[in-house]
């Protein structure tokens, strides 16, 4: 689920910065700019690893600032494919279940996605398993629950006005699965554990 993924990026230390620590004033500039922001095609940044190297600094007439060429390596959460992960339910609506894992909100198990068959409760606003003609199974909110990764999708980085007013498509979404033994709500699974 974690990577480390190498970039490079210009970065400018204004003035008042000049006489502190160079590596440390790079490191504050990266964690601000890339620290909880998705780089489409690579994943959610967390935080800066390591500097490796530093550019000789250039000043640009006209501005007031160093600018400094930078290559860097930051720890980024992108789950990989079959990865099997846990969470906790979010929300339930009759599209499926958006789950969180705590610092990342947009994880989304599609109703075709549940164990069959399931079907949703409009007025409890909850999906239900029903695993045997005598036993329904409940996806409450805030259930802990465990889903396989079936693949993550890239939006737009920054949205346009348009994007925004007709559909809020986050930058990153993981799409998940319940299908298979040992997914969905961790509940299910402990119990039977435990009666073995």
């Amino acid at each position: 689920m974690f990577i480390v993924a190498a970039l490079s990026d210009t970065v400018t230390i204004m003035p008042k910065r000049f006489g502190k620590d160079l590596r440390k004033n790079l490191a504050d500039e990266l964690n601000i700019k890339y620290g909880n922001r998705v780089i489409p095609g690579v994943g959610l940044c967390i935080a800066l690893r390591a500097i490796q190297s530093v550019g000789s600094p250039k000043y640009i007439a006209g501005t007031s600032g160093m600018h400094i060429k930078v290559h860097f390596r930051v720890i980024v959460c992108r789950p990989s494919e079959h990865e099997v992960l846990n969470g906790v339910v979010a929300e339930s609506n009759s599209a499926g279940i958006r789950i969180s894992l705590g610092f990342f909100h947009d994880v989304f198990v599609p109703k075709d996605e549940l164990p069959n068959p399931s079907f949703y409760d409009e007025e409890k606003e909850v999906w239900i398993w029903k695993f045997d003609d005598s036993t329904t199974l409940y996806i409450d909110q805030g259930e802990s629950v465990r889903f396989r990764v079936r693949e993550t999708e890239f939006g737009a980085a920054q949205p346009s006005q348009k994007q925004v007013d007709t559909e809020h498509k986050p930058p990153m979404r993981v799409i998940g699965t319940f299908s298979g033994t040992g997914l969905g709500v961790i509940n299910w699974w402990q119990a039977e554990e435990e009666e073995q």
